[in-house]
């Protein structure tokens, strides 16, 4: 067995070396680099008058509301809590989308959702074109951090839908205190 000379073991290190600190700089001045974040910044939740931009804002004494703005303006989906996704969907001013896999959704899921898996995504067109654009589209997954319905609402998004929200407590925190549906797809 040949042991490899010093030289070639520092020349290895040195290339490893140059590219991880080429690949980083790369990553740091490319436009769409991924985010070098160990932890999630906290999501804003939309305050109520975002759900319902034909109501006036009520502006109450002492009080500074930093609300989230309407989604077609920021282009952005906007998260909501649980009594937000209840209300819009119980007024039926919202469509529940579940991002699981289908095994998931078949297991459990909110009353009347339908599920467009992110992870199939192009395999549900037909399902996405069926999607009205004058309601409120809420999706969720399991739970916190709910990356499969934030995918899935900037693609929706990108598909021209504006009033797109996160439930991102998602189906774990449904589940615990709410009605829910087995079977379907």
């Amino acid at each position: 067995m040949k042991i490899l000379p010093k030289e070639a073991v520092r020349q290895s290190l040195f290339i490893v070396l140059l590219s991880a600190v080429l690949g980083l700089l790369v990553n740091f001045f490319h436009p769409h680099g991924v985010k070098m974040a160990m932890n999630r910044p906290s999501p804003r939740y939309a305050a109520d008058a975002a759900l319902a931009p034909e109501l006036s804002p009520v502006h109450v004494e002492g009080r500074e509301d930093d609300p989230v703005d309407e989604p077609a303006v920021t282009g952005a989906p906007i998260f909501i809590s649980k009594q937000q996704a209840k209300s819009l969907l119980s007024e039926g001013r919202a469509i529940a989308v579940d991002a699981r896999l289908g095994a998931d959704y078949t297991a459990g899921h909110i009353p009347g959702a339908i599920n467009i898996p992110y992870d199939d995504l192009y395999q549900y067109s037909e399902r996405l074109e069926t999607l009205p654009k004058d309601k409120w589209i809420v999706n969720y997954c399991d739970g916190p951090p709910c990356d499969l319905g934030e995918m899935l609402a900037y693609e929706l998004i990108n598909m021209g839908f504006q009033k797109v929200a996160i439930y991102e407590q998602g189906f774990d925190e449904w589940k615990d205190s709410e009605p829910v549906e087995k079977g379907g797809q």
